[in-house]
């Protein structure tokens, strides 16, 4: 058991990608309400595309 957990870890840590980090969006503009409402406080989130504008399919904007 020993063998596989050390074999499941890279030698060099700072190279190695955290899980799941590409889930995580590219740009996140919290508003004053956040502190208390969390995410719900949010005014936008979402990724770049191709060209580094807002990919309007894969983000959230909320318009005060």
């Amino acid at each position: 058991m020993e063998r596989a957990v050390r074999f499941s870890f890279s030698i060099s840590q700072a190279l190695t990608r955290a899980p799941f980090s590409n889930m995580a969006p590219d740009f996140l503009v919290m508003g004053p309400e956040y502190r208390y409402k969390g995410y719900g406080g949010l005014l936008a989130a979402g990724f770049w595309n191709h060209y580094w504008g807002i990919d309007k399919s894969m983000s959230y904007v909320r318009c005060p």
